[in-house]
């Protein structure tokens, strides 16, 4: 007989079959033990009234790829045969795939750009390449901060599972990017209202707006003066500061007026 490795106890081994001259009689089966004392693998199987053999336990082919069992036939006259039995114990395929990850398991990523997966194969002692029957479970949100799970899983034909994971960080690293509105060099006729252009920002992340300058311009007073332009985004990314400088000058000739009559 022969049985597949790890069936559970109670599967068929096989079936004992004889002959007996004296025909029809009721034959009682059993598991003896040899001449020498062994019992063999006896432990390891029951025999039931018909002659059918079974197993009391798992069997596993590395542990042994046969077991033997003596059993002895009884008729009614007690005129017995006995024989030794050699079940052989199938090999069956246990070894789960093996995926492996491209890149690394625990990566970062740069949040407000793509995504894009490194790869992964799959390969099994049995079934070869299993790349192709993968699956990914998870996403990663590159428009959000945090640590997202990516599962990687496979199974080969025998039933054997795999599964791998590559945890990935999405991070903003990236400084915002501040543009003046105008001119970075500006030249004010004083004693003329002042109004500024004002600064645009961008960020990967955070998206775009508009920025107020930090500094004064005294447009009754000719002097140069910096209006410099600052942010931080949500993850604390300082840009690189932009400033303005602003000349005030006088230019405008004064204008003189008579008092009474000029002739």
């Amino acid at each position: 007989g022969e049985v597949s490795e790890n069936q559970p106890a109670g599967t068929f081994a096989g079936k004992l079959t004889f002959t007996d001259p004296d025909g029809n009689r009721t034959y009682a089966y059993a598991l003896v033990a040899e001449a020498n004392g062994s019992t063999l693998d006896n432990s390891l199987f029951a025999i039931d009234v018909n002659g059918s053999l079974t197993t009391t336990a798992e069997l596993d082919y590395e542990v042994s790829a046969e077991r033997r069992a003596r059993v002895q036939v009884k008729d009614d006259f007690n005129r017995t045969a006995v024989t030794t039995l050699t079940i052989k114990v199938l090999d069956l395929d246990e070894v789960a795939p093996v995926i492996t990850l491209t890149g690394e398991a625990n990566a970062t990523h740069e949040a407000g750009t793509p995504w894009t997966e490194p790869g992964y194969a799959a390969a099994d002692a049995v079934d070869g390449d299993l790349t192709a029957s993968v699956t990914v479970s998870g996403t990663v949100q590159a428009g959000t901060k945090g640590a997202y799970s990516l599962t990687y899983s496979v199974s080969d034909s025998a039933g054997n599972a795999a599964s791998a994971t590559r945890v990935v960080t999405v991070q903003d690293t990236t400084q915002p990017v501040i543009a003046l509105t105008g001119s970075a060099t500006v030249t004010h006729e004083a004693a003329t209202v002042y109004t500024d252009g004002g600064a645009a920002w961008s960020d990967t992340l955070d998206g775009n707006g508009s920025l107020v300058a930090v500094g004064t311009v005294n447009a009754s007073i000719p002097g140069t003066y910096t209006l410099s332009y600052d942010l931080n985004d949500t993850a604390g990314n300082g840009a690189t500061q932009v400033t303005r400088t602003v000349t005030v000058q006088d230019t405008t000739k004064p204008v003189i007026t008579l008092t009474g009559d000029a002739a």
